[in-house]
Parts: structure tokens; sequence; C-alpha cells
């Protein structure tokens, strides 16, 4: 709603008026304001009673560009302040027009305006060497242009998706709310003589310093008629302080980060009062062409067009295009002799030798001694120079004390292990170790889960628990079990290839989980699913299924396994758990 005055309504057709409007917006019909009526004019064209001095009441138009002004004779001859043209004549008085409420005072003067414009001429670097000496100032004119200034009470009501928190299996969780808003000074032009662009570059105005209307402060001023009614100017103000609504709902949203946000809102109570507000407008003439440029009255603030150097672009663009040819052969010689970044392995495909022999030392073997005393044997991989390594939760999961382990045949000394994290959902663990020396230290590159397709070519690296007990060792009395955490099994890297055979996916496209035909044994879990197109880690190994059935003659208990899969955590889900464990407070 816009604000209704109290009872009046339009003397056509009986549609509810606000108190300023002087036509009805459902049947055009003229109305008095409720202003005018209080001053006893009871027509639209009547001139019974008082009224206050209206500075605008007369005014000139200009015949070359239409633009109206109120002109005051200190301010020297009458020209167009806006195309410089001597041809105006004289409008018909006109007391209805509306009575500026407010002004905004110059305090920007001709001379300062004139420095401010010399140095913006000077600061372009593509512009002539030449431009601020030669420029010739054609005219500078100071005026006053009208705007409305608008203000409402909205009620909005929102909706977005919010970032989800890390636990979730969502990145995105839906959240809504409602507020209340009053947004004050919302700006409508209604100038005729220049457009919205123009003035939009030359703000903004801090319309708290405005004063009320009055001669002495238009004297010696040049002042534009409203161009604009103020029935025309309330569309154009519902359409700010929509923007203003939508950025004050986006402020709301909580979280770092959102997406898909709506918002429903009413405005109430719209009011708007004609200011006018200070800009200088000016032209200059360089090279045989002129160009207008405005300066901001209050702040100083310059826009408007300049020439350009032909020479200065020109050399721009061949510099531009001789970078461009130099980083294009650089590329060549680049793909020509096999260059590549030494610091992590190479985005290209590789053969799966080179690849394996990348990750072997990044790949170690996790031994847990548990609370029951049973020893469990899983993989790994180091992530970083920051000894960080990715794991099950299943393969650490009541851990009493842990050993990581390198292949035997590397001659890396074992290290004991810590726990960092773990997120029994997602079956992901982050343990720490103090890497030895031979283990490089490079961060390991993860794929995009938008890149992993069905047939995408994988390989499996990890440490299956065989039992081979070391040449010489022999089992305890009591039933073989292992002596010591890590002392009796041989620690040898494995190697399992094949290609995805099912992409799981969410609602929000991203990865549940994976199925692949390699092969998954015990002593596998946690150990990397590398990306043989990118070199890259596409996820980590998790678990068997296996699909079995029992013969109708075979003995009870009996059961013949006919199928298996191996399921792979994807990367996305290690990507979302590494985030929430770095978050976490050590």
């Amino acid at each position: 709603m816009e604000g209704l005055a109290a009872g009046r309504r339009c003397a056509g057709c009986g549609a509810a008026l606000a108190e300023h409007d002087r036509y009805c917006g459902s049947c055009g019909g003229r109305n008095v304001p409720t202003e005018e009526l209080s001053r006893g004019q009871s027509t639209p064209g009547g001139a019974s009673g008082t009224q206050p001095s209206n500075p605008l009441a007369r005014g000139f138009r200009c015949t070359a560009c239409g633009a109206a002004i109120a002109f005051d004779a200190a301010a020297g001859a009458l020209r167009c302040a806006f195309c410089d043209s001597r041809f105006v004549e004289e409008l018909p008085p006109a007391p209805e027009r509306p009575v500026p409420a407010a002004v905004l005072p110059f305090e920007v003067d001709r001379g300062r305006a004139e420095t401010l414009f010399r140095g913006w001429l000077a600061a372009g670097w593509f512009r002539p060497s030449d431009l601020a000496r030669g420029a010739r100032v054609e005219r500078l004119a100071g005026v006053y242009l009208p705007f409305w200034s608008c203000s409402a009470r909205v009620h909005s009501c929102w909706t977005a998706d919010r970032e989800a928190p890390a636990t979730s299996r969502s990145d995105w969780a839906p959240v809504s709310g409602e507020r209340e808003d009053r947004f004050e000074e919302v700006l409508v032009l209604a100038s005729g003589g220049l457009s919205e662009s123009e003035v939009a570059e030359v703000e903004p105005f801090d319309l708290s310093r405005r004063r009320p209307c009055s001669p002495e402060l238009l004297a010696g001023r040049l002042a534009e008629v409203v161009a604009l009614r103020r029935e025309e100017a309330r569309p154009r103000a519902l359409q700010g302080i929509a923007l203003r609504a939508r950025e004050a709902c986006a402020r709301g949203v909580p979280g770092h980060r959102s997406r898909n946000l709506k918002v429903n809102w009413l405005a109430d109570s719209l009011t708007a009062e004609s200011v006018l507000l200070p800009v200088h407008i000016a032209s200059y003439a360089y090279g045989g062409k002129v160009y207008r440029f405005l300066v901001n009255g209050q702040s100083g603030e310059v826009v408007g067009h300049a020439p350009l150097s032909p020479w200065k672009v020109g050399g721009a663009v061949t510099a531009a295009l001789l970078a461009a040819l130099l980083l294009a052969l650089a590329l060549a010689l680049a793909l020509v002799l096999g260059s590549g970044c030494a610091a992590a392995p190479s985005a290209a495909r590789a053969p799966l030798p080179d690849l394996v022999e990348r990750y072997a030392r990044r790949t170690v073997a996790i031994e847990v001694l548990r609370e029951d005393g049973e020893v469990f044997v899983g993989s790994g991989l180091v992530l970083d120079g920051r000894g960080r390594v990715i794991t099950n939760h299943h393969v650490v999961e009541g851990a009493t004390e842990l050993m990581a382990f390198w292949d035997s045949g590397l001659g890396v000394l074992p290290v004991r292990a810590d726990v960092l994290a773990t997120d029994p959902e997602r079956d992901l663990a982050l343990v720490r170790v103090a890497l030895p020396d031979g283990v490089p230290a490079w961060a390991v590159p993860f794929c995009r889960e938008e890149d992993l397709r069905l047939g995408s070519p994988v390989t499996i690296l990890g440490f299956p628990d065989l039992s081979q007990p070391y040449p010489g060792d022999e089992a305890d009395d009591a039933g073989g079990e292992p002596r010591l955490l890590g002392g009796y099994h041989e620690k040898r890297l494995t190697v399992f290839a094949g290609v995805i055979s099912s992409l799981h996916r969410r609602a929000d496209r991203t990865l549940e989980k994976l199925f692949t035909d390699a092969t998954i044994l015990g002593g596998i879990s946690g150990g990397p699913v590398l990306d043989l197109d990118t070199g890259s880690l596409a996820g980590l190994a998790t678990e068997v299924y296996v699909e079995s059935e029992t013969p109708e003659d075979a003995p009870e208990a009996a059961s013949v396994e006919w199928g298996t899969i191996s399921v792979v955590i994807p990367v996305g889900e290690v990507r979302r758990f590494l985030a929430a464990a770095e978050r976490r407070p050590p």
C-alpha cells in the first residue's frame, strides 16, 4: 500500500487516492491534492487562498533539447544548462508544480569543479598525454537537479539454501525468515535533461545535510523543473525498494554461503518528497569534438566521457598479442620437452607403473592394537607434508596403539600414529605420523567428482593381510597369534586395477558412493583409489559386497559366492570430512 489519505477519493470514479495525487491511477482524472484543498483551492485551476512562494513556478523550456529550467536573474544570461542553447521559451505560470521540500546546497564551487575536472582528465593512462592541457572548457553551470526522495515501510518474507553443517550428508540446508524494515531516501531522478545512467555515476549524495527549500538557496543558480510526476515516480521507487529489501534479506541468511534466495515483500506507507540536488554540468572541446562531463556539487565526484589515444591503445593491444604469443610458445615448448610440475604428480594420464611408483611412498599399512587385544590391519594415504594420513574409521575404531608401516622393500622405518579425527557415518578417520626420511611432502591432488564417469579406469593401492610370516619366524604355540604389533607380517604394497562400475548420486549431484570391479581384500580398507585419467585421488576403499546362494542339494550352512563388488568412499566425502576436521578445535 502507498500511504492513502484517509477518506480522499477520486471525484470521477471514487478510487482511493494518496494525499499528493493529482491524477487518479484508475481512471486518469485530475484531482486536487490535499494540501491545496487545505489552502482553499477548490478546483485544479482555481486561485482562491494564499499560497506559499514556489521558486519553480516560473520556468523556461529549451527548444533544442526540451529541458525545463527555473531561472534566476542573478545567474546571468539565460542559456540551457544541458545543451548550451540560447533558444529558450518561457513556460506559462504553473503554481501547481511541486514545491521542492528540500535543497542540498552546493559545496563545490565553479573553480573547485574545474580543478577536479582537470585532475580527472590527467588520471587515465589511455588518454592523450596533452588532454589535461589542451582541453578547453566550453561551459560549466551549476544546476539543481530534481529528484523524488521516497520512503516506505517494508515487510519481507524470504527462503534460501544455506551451507549445511559439516556433519550433514548434504552441502545445503533450507532456511527461511521474515523481517520488517523502513527504507529512507530512495532517490528517483525527475530530470528531463539527463539520463538515469549519467546521474547514477555521479551519485551518491549525503541527504542528511539537506535544508528546507527557499528562494535564497536558489539565488544565482539554475534549477531544473520537475519533469516526472509523483505518480510516475512511485513504480521506479518501488524497484529501488525491492533491491534494498533483497539485499537486507541476503544479509539475514545465516552462514557464510547461501544460494537460491527468494523474497516476497509488501511496501506500506510509501511517501515521496521533491528535493533538489547539486550538479555541475559542463562540456569541453578537444580535437574538434565536444564531450560532456558532470561534477557532483557536494562530493566533487567527476564522471563523463574522454577521448582515447590511438597510439596508447594500439601499443597495449600489440603488447597483449606479443604476451599471448610468448605464452603459447612457452606452452608448446613445455609440451615438446615433456616438462611438468615437480611438486606434485602431473595431471596428464601416466602409465600405471609410473603412477604406482609416485604413490608407493605415500601409501602406508596401519596396524591397530584394539582394547580386546586383537590386531587389526588396514591401509592409508599420506596427504601432505604435515604427516596427515587418511584412512577408514573402522580401521582405527577402539585403538589403543597404532603404527604406520611402509613397503618393506623401501627401507622406511615404521612410526607410531595418533588419531586426530573420526567420522563413523562417513567411515573416515584422520591420523597423524611423524614423516620419516624418504617420504615425499607434496600435497595429494584430488580429482573432481564430476570428472568421474562410468567406465573410468581406477587403481587401488594397499596392504592386504595375507598372514605371511617373516622367514625364520614361528607362530606362538597358543594358536599362531603375532608376538608384537607389526613384527610378524611382511608389508608388501599391492595394486588392484579396474573401472568404476556404478555411480550413486544424491539429488544435489554429489556422489554418495562408488562401486568398482577392482578387488578389495582384508587389509586394503582405507587404501587410496586413484583415477588413472588424472593421476589424482578418486576416493578410499572401504568394504566389499558379497552375493551368495545355497544350492538346494547342498549341505546345511553351505553356500556358494557368485558375485562381489568393491565399495569406494568418493573424494567429495573425503573433502567434506577434511574441511570439518580443520574447523574442529584441537
